[in-house]
């Protein structure tokens, strides 16, 4: 391993759970610096705990449990990680954590009392925000994301079930309805209505609250906005696609709420019933 650049698969299955994938990805990292590696890059198509971005000082949900986020930056920088390469991240949020924990941050960025603490001791969001788009910019010299939604449109057109039925591309997408679930997703179903190349294709924008942490029940969905040529969604195929699924109950909780008739907030307007959905996670 001399001077030689290592690439590490960190991916994802039902045999292992995440904590057993970082702790391998980790030793693996440790025994290639320890052998003079000159790179170590790890490789992961999906990142571990990427929801648990706020801690108990952020989100009162999060009361009693930590910032996973922060904690899974500061093992790989420990492991002698260089390098971490993702696909569709959670939030931009992450990469502020690994500018911290890899002290890429500028000590004067940092509130005045935070300068002189090392990265494991500066608080958040009391020294600095995570939310700081210039954090997070400095943070991509480490962690990096590809976004998916041009392989994601390849699929849909080409390789999913709707592509066995030509008549659901016709007249450009008209029959398509994409669906943002909240407000984090709306760049995503943006990027995924360009990539279509379906111009009647339309959008919904929907905005998600939790009222308790992991409790699929707590989630409260309802629709913020829609794109001009949007009609009904009648006899229409919806799309979803988010970052990945954590217990799950948001997808669950929108399609039982789009089988009632996407009712707006006040409940006097239906935005009908789709003839059937995918959903991408």
């Amino acid at each position: 391993m001399q001077d030689k650049v290592v690439y590490i698969l960190m991916l994802p299955g039902p045999f292992k759970s995440s904590e057993e994938l970082v702790e391998r990805a980790g030793l693996i990292a440790y025994t290639a610096k320890e052998n003079h590696a000159k790179k170590v890059v790890l490789l992961t198509t999906d990142f571990p705990s990427a929801r648990q971005d706020r801690g108990p000082d952020e989100d009162e949900k999060a009361r009693g449990e930590p910032t996973t986020v922060r904690w899974r930056a500061r093992q790989f920088k420990a492991a002698g990680i260089d390098e971490v390469i993702t696909t569709h991240e959670h939030s931009p949020r992450i990469s502020s954590f690994f500018a911290l924990e890899y002290g890429l941050i500028p000590k004067d960025w940092l509130s005045e009392e935070a300068r002189g603490l090392k990265p494991e001791q500066v608080k958040v969001p009391v020294h600095l925000s995570p939310s700081n788009a210039e954090i997070q910019q400095l943070g991509r010299k480490v962690f990096k994301s590809i976004n998916p939604y041009s392989i994601l449109a390849d699929y849909l057109l080409h390789h999913s079930s709707l592509a066995k039925e030509a008549s659901i591309f016709r007249n450009e997408g008209e029959r398509l309805v994409l669906k943002a679930m909240d407000k984090g997703n709306r760049a995503f179903i943006d990027n995924l209505y360009s990539a279509l190349f379906m111009k009647n294709a339309s959008l919904i924008y929907c905005n998600k609250a939790r009222t308790a942490k992991n409790d699929p029940k707590a989630v409260e969905v309802t629709i913020a906005d829609v794109s001009p040529n949007f009609t009904t969604l009648e006899n229409k195929i919806e799309i979803y696609a988010d970052d990945g699924l954590d217990t799950g109950g948001t997808m669950l909780k929108a399609g039982e709420w789009s089988d009632k008739g996407n009712y707006c907030a006040n409940g006097k307007r239906s935005y009908g019933v789709p003839s059937d959905r995918i959903m991408y996670f």
